[in-house]
């Protein structure tokens, strides 16, 4: 009985712990899904007031060898 619930207690532990990184990267990754899509640049939020705003330069630059 003892055991149980620590590991009920142990397994709760580790989900509150990870719970906000897992919901932070879905947050970061749907920002940057979002602002990789061409047909609508914009600032994308990632998180309350942080947001986030990507301008790629279409040029290349190659070496002369």
């Amino acid at each position: 009985m003892i055991l149980t619930i620590f590991v009920i207690i142990f397994v709760a532990f580790i989900f509150m712990n990870l719970l906000p990184i897992y919901s932070n990267h879905t947050a970061v990754r749907n920002a940057v899904n979002d602002g990789l899509d061409k047909s609508n640049p914009r600032a994308v939020p990632l998180f309350e007031n942080i947001s986030l705003l990507v301008k790629f330069d279409d040029s290349i630059q190659r070496p002369v060898e």
